[in-house]
């Protein structure tokens, strides 16, 4: 995987990038490294909570992955804000630490429980202000309430924000999302495909984001530039 910390992704195109990578690595006859697989999985989780978020928010979230060599978090999204000098040709942002766990298919423990023993459990620690994102790995069908998972998690004691994102047809990419700790919102259904049609300011699928004290140009990938794919 490719990573450098002033390259930001649109969550669309990252997501574009994921499906290209496990296409070119079945093309070569090569299966993508475990590292990499993570990393896809984890990039399209916090992409379709990014284009949640930018419905909700009216945003325009970019999403990266962490530096390879970071035991936390595993990926970061950006929200623009103005830097502190005028300049067009320098933008500004300022992100948010997510910590993405799967729940897998075959879970079959509550999703409650499932985060109090992993995410939420008293021996973790976490930069204050990461996002706890559960992206449940298979279609919802039945099963508890979000609304009954946020009560169920009322014992836990942090300062951590904790969302769901989870399938929720069986064909189609659309999926739902909530917060569920420590308030619960109403949730959110997200169509990937419509989300994705979104026009952002900057229609490119990565931008050098600049930050207080670290500000830096540098040139734009190339296009078609694909960070699985080295």
């Amino acid at each position: 995987m490719q990573y450098d910390k002033h390259i930001w992704f649109n969550p669309a195109y990252l997501i574009h990038c994921g499906i290209e990578a496990q296409k070119h690595a079945v093309a070569k006859g090569r299966p993508l490294s475990s590292d990499v697989r993570k990393a896809i999985n984890e990039s399209r989780a916090t992409a379709i909570w990014a284009l949640g978020n930018n419905r909700v928010l009216n945003m325009e979230q970019l999403v990266q992955m962490a530096a390879p060599n970071e035991q936390t978090p595993d990926t970061r999204v950006m929200y623009p804000t103005k830097g502190p000098l005028p300049n067009k040709d320098m933008p500004w942002g300022e992100f948010w630490d997510v910590e993405v766990v799967t729940y897998e298919e075959h879970s079959k423990e509550p999703i409650d429980d499932f985060l109090k023993r992993t995410k939420l459990a008293a021996t973790r620690s976490y930069q204050t202000g990461t996002i706890i994102l559960c992206y449940i790995d298979k279609f919802i069908e039945d099963g508890k309430l979000w609304s009954d998972i946020h009560k169920d998690l009322k014992d836990v004691k942090s300062d951590l924000q904790v969302f769901l994102l989870g399938k929720t047809h069986p064909d189609k990419p659309i999926y739902a999302m909530a917060r569920v700790y420590p308030t619960f919102d109403a949730l959110v259904q997200i169509d990937v495909i419509e989300e994705a049609k979104r026009k952002y300011a900057n229609p490119k699928g990565t931008q050098i984001i600049n930050f207080p004290g670290d500000e830096i140009k540098i040139k734009l990938p190339e296009r078609g530039y694909n960070p699985f794919i080295i």
